[in-house]
């Protein structure tokens, strides 16, 4: 999933290091053809920053949060799933990168 656009262009503009621990599904919708689905989740992930040049902390520093996720695709008959979209709301991190 980490080559999904929007994975790669919300994900990993997070931090310079974000890791996705767990994606727990809230609730999954599936097509009438039995092979579509849409689901809502939520991204468990930690946000890895380096510290800053000249900080007087030199550990990096690691922060764990939430992420509420929309997640599109299919499940063929063996019940294989392939994940065609993730949508991603990080309107929250975005207003506070802009506040620094």
């Amino acid at each position: 999933m980490a080559n999904l656009p929007d994975w790669k262009d919300k994900l990993d503009t997070l931090s310079s290091r974000t890791e996705t621990r767990v994606i727990e599904p809230v609730y999954v919708t599936m097509a009438n053809d039995g092979e579509r689905f849409i689901a809502t989740a939520n991204v468990h992930v930690v946000l890895n920053f380096d510290p800053a040049p000249g900080a007087e902390r030199r550990d990096p520093i690691a922060l764990s949060d939430t992420i509420p996720a929309v997640f599109t695709g299919t499940v063929d008959k063996a019940n294989n799933v392939s994940v065609k979209r993730a949508l991603f709301r990080t309107e929250d991190f975005d207003a506070l990168s802009k506040a620094r």
